[in-house]
């Protein structure tokens, strides 16, 4: 199996994304793949493929690919240039086409036009259709997100060890962190931790028997003797790691009974890195390079993405001179407000001097830096609006969907 790295020369800028009704799930999935290298990397080089067999959901992405690609000198950019506002793409026929190839091809399910979808759905949808082309023998899109695990059932009863076939375990094109108890992803709390619940985790099935003893396990006596380890068969160029916990919440919310105390959704914490061992006992570093976050109810909610991206030419130097101006402004009120004694006033201002400060000192970093991902930043996406996130990529209750590409 072939991992391909983080590859600079396949960066694409930050663009805004219209939206003509609900395509809000939408945007913010084609943000979060369109913001992984690999993913960009194995459009270009299936284009052949795509224009081959008539294939207008690849042509339409890559169409997107090169209208925003950085182009290979972006390492070499200066931040001199006046910053400019993103433009605005329209990809509402990638959801045709995704309903096209799922209709002729036989595929169960689509994704409706005029319709909230669910992001989970509608990544495995899109990439399932990237690789129906014709002339793409395997799943080749597939295996840049897709992990598989490895079962091993141990019964405490016996003391044997049974071994699913690795090669029967379907591929995951996400990493579900609530898949089978959706109370433990709130004991996850940090790096190690989340690493070692992707590699191998314990359960602890209600209804599973013995191969050889038959004993079963008895949840409410405490009799736990048979465990189930998942650990990591097979990992990919990009980790997705699903939240589901939370949109379980807000199916319960919705369909809970008047008068019933609504659920309220849990921090779905995840690390900035994630680290791993291949075969050969050599280091496999991860990144994350985007954030999905599910706003509102199901029927009336909202999707936005958060994702690495180049900063664009004069970003850092407006930041910094925006910056300075508004440190300037800030002690000039700073000193009006200590003469009328306002303290909470004064203690308001001294806090936006404090975070102006850090904004100067980063910028300053950046721009002497050598480093090319101190010429990267994080960016929320909100359909056409685009901001910058000074924090980065931040857990929260709303967190749904973290992509993670190997560096």
């Amino acid at each position: 199996m072939s991992l391909t790295k983080f590859n600079y020369d396949f960066l694409i800028q930050p663009f805004g994304l219209h939206n003509s009704g609900s395509l809000c799930y939408l945007n913010s999935l084609i943000q979060s793949v369109l913001s992984s290298p690999s993913f960009v990397q194995l459009l270009y080089s299936h284009e052949d493929e795509f224009q081959h067999a008539g294939d207008n959901l690849g042509t339409r992405l890559l169409t997107v690919c090169k209208q925003f690609d950085c182009g290979p000198d972006f390492l070499n950019t200066t931040d001199s240039s006046p910053f400019r506002q993103s433009q605005i793409a329209d990809v509402s026929g990638v959801l045709r086409e995704i309903q096209r190839i799922r209709t002729s091809s036989g595929m169960g399910g689509t994704l409706h036009t005029h319709t909230q979808e669910d992001v989970f759905e509608g990544f495995k949808f899109l990439i399932e259709s990237l690789d129906s082309t014709d002339s793409i023998d395997g799943e080749v899109f597939l295996s840049n997100f897709a992990v598989r695990h490895r079962l091993t059932i141990h019964c405490g009863a016996c003391n044997k060890q049974h071994n699913a076939d690795k090669s029967s375990a379907p591929s995951e094109i996400m990493v579900n962190m609530a898949d089978r108890d959706p109370l433990l992803q709130k004991n996850l709390e940090s790096q190690e931790m989340v690493e070692k619940y992707i590699k191998t985790h314990m359960l602890y099935p209600d209804d599973y028997r013995c191969e050889d003893c038959n004993v079963k396990n008895n949840q409410a006596l405490g009799e736990l003797y048979v465990k189930q380890f998942y650990s990591l068969a097979r990992i990919s160029s990009v980790i997705v790691l699903s939240f589901h916990h939370n949109h379980s919440v807000l199916l319960e919310n919705a369909f809970a009974r008047p008068g019933t105390p609504k659920k309220e959704r849990t921090v779905a914490w995840f690390p900035q890195e994630l680290t791993f061992l291949d075969v050969g006992k050599k280091l496999l570093k991860y990144k994350i390079i985007a954030q999905i976050e599910q706003y509102g109810s199901l029927s009336s909610g909202h999707y936005i993405a958060k994702c690495l991206r180049p900063r664009p030419p004069g970003h850092s130097q407006n930041r910094l001179q925006n910056a300075k101006k508004a440190l300037q402004d800030t002690v000039m009120r700073i000193q009006i407000a200590e003469k009328s004694q306002d303290r909470s006033r004064i203690e308001h201002l001294q806090n936006r001097a404090t975070k102006m400060a850090g904004i100067i000192k980063d910028e300053e970093r950046r721009l002497s830096s050598n480093d090319p991902w101190d010429k990267m930043g994080v960016f929320r996406f909100d359909d056409r609006a685009i901001t910058y996130e000074s924090n980065g990529f931040t857990p929260n209750e709303n967190t749904y969907l973290v992509f993670y590409q190997l560096v």
